[in-house]
C-alpha cells in the first residue's frame, strides 16, 4: 500500500511544484485515509467514495497548511502546549468546514476537479475557515 501511495503521489505531485512537501504530505495523508485498513493496494477498491474521501482529505490538508501558516506568529507566541492545542483545534475545524462545504461541491463535480476548480475550492475553504477562526 505504501508503494502505491508513493506512486500515486509521484504521478500527481511532480518535483518542483509550489509547496511540494506540504502537497505531497497532504496527498499521502488523504490516500491513507481513503484506504484506511487496507494492507495491499487493489485498484478495484478505488471507487467514487474513496476518491471523494481522498480529495476532501487532500483539500483539508492544503487548507490547514494555509490557515496555520497565516496564523503562524500568533500561534507560536502562545507557547508550545497552547500552540499544539490550537493547531489541533484548527485542524478539526478545517476538516469540519471542508466536509460541510466541500462534499456538496464534489457531489456536483463528480470528485474530479480541474486545477482551477481545486484552487478556487481551497481559497473558498480558507476564507470560510478564517472567518470561523476569527470568532474564537
Amino acid at each position: 500500500m505504501e508503494a502505491a501511495i508513493g506512486a500515486i503521489g509521484d504521478a500527481f505531485m511532480p518535483p518542483g511544484i509550489l509547496d511540494e512537501i506540504a502537497a505531497r504530505l497532504a496527498m499521502e495523508q488523504a490516500l491513507a485515509e481513503a484506504f484506511d485498513g487496507v494492507d495491499t493496494f487493489d485498484p478495484t477498491a478505488l471507487d467514487a467514495n474513496a476518491v471523494q474521501v481522498a480529495t476532501l482529505a487532500f483539500v483539508a490538508e492544503l487548507v490547514f497548511v494555509q490557515v496555520a501558516g497565516d496564523a503562524g506568529r500568533s500561534l507560536a507566541a502562545a507557547g508550545p502546549v497552547a500552540t499544539a492545542q490550537r493547531e489541533a483545534d484548527i485542524r478539526s475545524l478545517v476538516r469540519e468546514v471542508v466536509n460541510v462545504v466541500g462534499t456538496p461541491i464534489l457531489a456536483v463535480a463528480g470528485a474530479v476537479l480541474s486545477e482551477q476548480r481545486m484552487s478556487t475550492l481551497v481559497s473558498q475553504l480558507v476564507r470560510e475557515t478564517l472567518q470561523e477562526v476569527a470568532t474564537w
